[in-house]
């Protein structure tokens, strides 16, 4: 099934009565940015837009990519959530509708879950550093809610930032089921395997109640770090993790932030099993967490490889390419041009970054109310540090038209969060833009795993029939060196053998007859060769005709002819062609006058809002 993009979910959603399938829905309106359009999230396998009905707020899942039976798993996922609300009031209720929306001809599923009115645990962390108890609070909720779900033999598949959220009132909620395990769902295999910077590099196709284990481990022990250290948050997040990244479990002896951790008394322990579990199998985590084992083995393939960023980085010039990328979030680099500050018509901030010309469809970040006022706060109260500058910016692109009737589309990011923009000096973002290469294999041992023995060894066994015949070296005597006159005369000694007899087969107890003298022989002496015969096929070249007379002969002298002179066709006459006849004139066309229209007045209001360039 070919599902719509990202545009046309959000055309779709902006007419509820007539393409909603769901009567609730009909009766539902998407909520609206500053600039008019649906406001959308992006995560997963979907986009969720905001519906309201009446009173009540749903998040409206629409399908960019259909994973393996997904209408049966989100029929057990619900069930699950039904029967088990009371004492698992983390989840959030959820209903798969098969025929949800209806987009150009097509009806489309779609995934309606309550609504979560907070905010997604990055964000949260931001603006809660410097309350440690709020952080050690929400730390123990989602331990709670891990233990819970394992007791009942279930997991969640994707703990990460992006899939908790905590409401006004510091409770936690889960959301986005997409790779959730039930017993009931075993048998269909895993379709989602998480976060990168969050799960275990040997994940891979692991589908059973451990899955949350390692990912767990990873929140808490970054909260725990991070209510010990706030600084830890600028030093080691990057708007797409906590502290922690898919490299640090990759390679946890080259990990600075494994060294900080290992450094500090209170997490040291914790530090050090999250560190063993890293290089261990993906079965053995439970395990090596739970400090039950003590890590030895078994160990992970070291050909395990980092995990590919899931974000593309483009640039931002490339325009084609990051209308390709409508619904997607991705990291744009480029150099800032310009930067407008307007009011909306409620009386906002809002700030315009230019990566080029928006009117031609140019690229470029808006950012609204408090992050307009933290871009002042961080580059002025012009933003003239930010004009000219190498930056990067982290979000979902989406479809602005900066003529409502036009039909060019200009690709933006909006920015609601100022850690998602960030400095860089020239050479930070070529690099950025620069062809990735794959990720090596890590060959090096780690972690004090055993280190195997790299040097070839000799071997013993005698190899498949062939040519020769083998025989095991003799023992070299531990006294020394072998003398080089000595090593010569063996090689002289094997090579003689080896050729001394026909088929090249050679064997230790028929020795080859010793040679009094080792002479080159000397070749035979050349013979002369006999003198060609010319060939009777050669064909003679007739003379050319000399162009000194002294030397060649009479000037007149001429070739003999092989051949009798072609005689000369005669032609036929050529018919002579007649000019064309004179063309008549046509009468000039009838162009109708057109009609005359009277310029349409602008009101005060209009010609106000053009002034201001809204």
């Amino acid at each position: 099934m070919r599902l719509p993009q990202f545009i046309d979910y959000q055309q779709a959603v902006q007419f509820p009565d007539k393409l909603f399938v769901d009567p609730a829905l009909r009766r539902g309106r998407v909520k609206l940015d500053q600039l008019g359009g649906p406001t959308a999230a992006t995560g997963g396998f979907a986009i969720t837009f905001d519906v309201t009905v009446d009173r009540t707020r749903f998040a409206v899942r629409c399908f960019r990519r259909l994973g393996d039976h997904l209408e049966r798993r989100y029929s057990e996922i619900a069930e699950f959530i039904r029967v088990n609300r009371a004492g698992m009031d983390f989840l959030v209720d959820v209903e798969y509708q098969h025929e949800g929306i209806r987009v150009d001809a097509g009806v489309y599923p779609i995934v309606r879950m309550s609504w979560v009115d907070g905010t997604r645990l990055d964000s949260w962390v931001d603006d809660h550093l410097a309350e440690p108890d709020a952080l050690d609070d929400v730390r123990a909720q989602l331990a709670r809610a891990v233990r819970s779900m394992s007791t009942a033999g279930v997991a969640h598949g994707d703990l990460q930032h992006g899939n908790v959220m905590v409401d006004s009132g510091g409770r936690v909620r889960l959301v986005d089921y997409d790779g959730m395990y039930l017993p009931a769902l075993g048998g269909l295999g895993v379709q989602e395997v998480g976060h990168r910077h969050y799960q275990h590099p040997e994940r891979g196709g692991s589908f059973d109640a451990s899955l949350d284990r390692f990912s767990a481990a990873v929140i808490d022990l970054s909260l725990d770090a991070l209510r010990l250290d706030p600084g830890l948050w600028s030093e080691f997040n990057n708007s797409d993790n906590l502290i922690f990244v898919a490299e640090d479990f990759a390679s946890p002896e080259k990990s600075a932030l494994f060294t900080e951790l290992l450094g500090r008394a209170p997490l040291a322990e914790r530090a050090r099993r999250l560190r063993d579990a890293c290089g261990a199998e993906f079965a053995a985590v439970p395990s090596i967490l739970a400090g039950d084992r003590v890590a030895g083995g078994p160990w992970r393939s070291r050909a395990a490889r980092v995990r590919a960023p899931e974000q593309a980085v483009v640039a931002a010039t490339e325009r084609e390419a990051l209308l390709g990328h409508l619904g997607d979030e991705v990291t744009v680099v480029g150099r800032v041009v310009g930067v407008k500050q307007l009011i909306t018509r409620f009386g906002k901030p809002m700030t315009f970054v230019d990566f080029g010309d928006y009117r031609r469809g140019d690229f470029g970040v808006v950012a609204f109310e408090h992050v307009s006022a933290q871009l002042k706060t961080a580059f002025g109260a012009d933003l003239g540090r930010l004009k000219g500058s190498w930056v990067s910016v982290t979000g979902m692109v989406t479809p602005y038209k900066p003529d409502k009737h036009g039909t060019r589309v200009t690709p933006q990011i909006q920015l609601k969060q100022l850690r998602a923009l960030r400095s860089l000096d020239e050479d930070r973002a070529a690099d950025l833009l620069a062809p990735k290469v794959e990720p090596s294999v890590h060959d090096e041992p780690t972690l004090g795993r055993p280190q195997r023995e790299d040097r070839p060894r000799p071997r013993t066994d005698p190899p498949a029939d062939g040519l020769y015949r083998w025989s095991a070296p003799p023992e070299q005597p531990s006294g020394g060196p072998v003398p080089p006159e000595q090593l010569s005369d063996d090689i002289d000694e094997g090579v003689s053998r080896l050729y001394s007899t026909p088929g090249f087969v050679w064997s230790p107890a028929t020795p080859a007859p010793p040679r009094s003298a080792r002479e080159t022989p000397r070749p035979a002496a050349a013979q002369p060769a006999p003198p060609r015969q010319p060939s009777p096929y050669r064909l003679s070249n007739p003379p050319r005709p000399a162009s000194n007379p002294s030397r060649s002969g009479p000037a007149n002298q001429q070739p003999p002819q092989h051949f009798p002179p072609r005689p000369p066709q005669s032609q036929p006459p050529r018919p002579q062609s007649q000019p064309p006849p004179p063309r008549q004139a046509s009468p000039p066309p009838f162009v109708p006058r057109p009609a005359y229209r009277r310029p349409v007045r602008l009101s005060w209001w209009q010609r106000l809002r053009r002034r201001m360039g809204i």
